[in-house]
């Protein structure tokens, strides 16, 4: 179960990176470049243009990450 959290967020991730990626093409090279390089922090960034659904797409994945890497690990999250 771990390793579908894991591949299924690492799919979702590079999907979400490539969306925004392209979705920041008409933002200008500054917006551009954070898309490409920086890409986690972009759902912090409100206002700055960034569509919304990729963003929304990016977090969960980097969760199911997490938590497939947390579980594989044997740690709970109440612990």
């Amino acid at each position: 179960m771990e390793a579908l959290l894991i591949l299924g967020g690492m799919v979702a991730l590079a999907v979400s990176w490539a969306w925004l990626v392209f979705a920041s093409l008409s933002l200008g090279p500054g917006p551009l470049m954070v898309a490409t390089l920086l890409p986690v922090i972009t759902p912090l960034l409100r206002g700055r243009g960034y569509p919304v659904l990729p963003r929304v797409l990016l977090v969960i994945a980097l969760v199911s990450v997490v938590a497939g890497v947390r579980d594989a690990h044997g740690a709970t999250l109440c612990a």
